[in-house]
């Protein structure tokens, strides 16, 4: 009698545990999604911003949609624009226009639900955002970005083109090759227009690729550039009209990268730095993974890092005559490239100084590098920069 009145026990703690943790779990995954307070703006984790209309806007924060923030070129005055919801920004005529999209809970994009959502182009007019119209989306369709075509927004989702017109919102499916994106909103991506037509989307699935496609904006074909290594940093290239500029980089289990110019008549690599290495009888290469990038008038920035590493001995048998060693990353040194006018400039990249709570680098009147997802003290360069082209 009294073994079954434990196993009774015993049966019921497990019951109330269980239930406990499936109401705990519940309430997380349908909760809608707050942005995390930080001292820091965008809690730290800048992933794009641009520069338009006398100011700069920064997207950020930590979750699936994120804030838009915005600075004076002095760093001086912070505005928040909106505090979640944002997908997207694109520089156009006046200022930037902003990808939003409706509330949604978490678990639609975590878990991957039958989710369909809504979003919206609001538009910089000066002084404040005016608000566009609200779209629904197809079913499973994310949003991926934004650009100005003849003056009226163009969303980009994972399955299709949206136009506004003063009729509405025109639909052109996507066709021909498979539009690379991450699960949910968890990828990196970025988009830029060329002559009107044409979308380049640059993709960073990390150790799983990425890459650049164009798409058409009349018809919906997406097509493959060539270049499947995962994207940093894309641009509008300012001396070819059709084209735009394209930083690539991976460090996993080696290390590779460079920067390419991408045409509608085919690619061409502008800048890469390879490097030779003697392991043992081996001969190891490799070339510099290149992050973010920056275009001004007749050249461009961008960034890579070396790192310096400490090896520790192990514990290990001493009747084995093998030893083990655990290496460490001590510290990152960031550097900077500036190439115009057929020449490539190396630089160190300046030490980031706190401004309005960011912590920014200016290694030029023109550039500016914001250090963001900073998981260290700044001496020890651990963390990602971020590059801005001031208009």
């Amino acid at each position: 009698m009294k073994t079954f009145r434990r196993i009774s026990f015993v049966c019921l703690g497990l019951f109330l545990l269980a239930a406990v943790g499936a109401v705990l779990t519940a309430a997380f995954l349908i909760r809608p999604y707050h942005p995390m307070l930080a001292d820091e703006p965008l809690a730290g984790r800048i992933i794009d911003g641009k520069s338009a209309a006398g100011r700069i806007w920064l997207v950020g924060g930590i979750g699936p949609v994120k804030s838009l923030i915005s600075l004076d070129h002095n760093l001086t005055h912070l505005a928040s624009h909106y505090g979640r919801g944002v997908v997207a920004i694109s520089d156009g005529e006046g200022g930037p226009w902003v990808l939003l999209v409706r509330d949604i809970p978490n678990w639609l994009f975590y878990r991957g639900g039958a989710f369909q959502v809504r979003v919206r182009v609001d538009r910089w007019n000066g002084d404040r955002f005016l608000p566009g119209a609200w779209v629904r989306l197809g079913k499973m369709e994310v949003p991926i970005g934004v650009v100005v075509d003849d003056g009226a927004p163009v969303v980009l989702t994972s399955n299709a083109l949206y136009a506004s017109s003063g009729a509405g919102w025109k639909r052109t499916a996507l066709k021909g090759a498979v539009l690379r994106v991450g699960s949910g909103f968890h990828f990196d991506s970025q988009v830029t227009p060329r002559d009107d037509s044409v979308i380049y989307a640059g993709s960073n699935l990390g150790e799983w690729g990425g890459g650049i496609q164009r798409i058409d904006i009349a018809t919906g074909i997406v097509t493959e550039t060539g270049e499947t290594s995962p994207v940093t940093g894309l641009a509008a290239d300012r001396e070819r009209s059709d084209c735009v500029l394209a930083a690539v980089g991976l460090r996993h289990f080696g290390e590779h990268g460079r920067v390419v110019r991408v045409c509608p008549d085919g690619m061409e690599v502008v800048l890469e730095r390879k490097h030779k290495e003697l392991s043992g009888t081996l001969v190891d290469e490799w070339s510099e993974a290149m992050s973010g990038i920056a275009v001004t008038d007749g050249e461009f920035w961008t960034s890579t890092y070396e790192s310096t590493f400490t090896q520790e001995l192990l514990p290990s048998d001493p009747a084995s005559k093998s030893k083990s060693y655990l290496v460490r990353e001590d510290r990152r040194r960031h550097v900077l490239y500036r190439l115009g006018a057929g020449q490539v400039a190396r630089y160190q990249m300046p030490k980031p100084a706190s401004a309005n709570g960011l912590y920014v680098a200016r290694p030029h009147p023109k550039v500016l590098v914001i250090a963001t997802n900073i998981k260290g003290p700044l001496e020890k360069g651990r963390f990602k920069p971020l590059l801005i082209a001031l208009d």
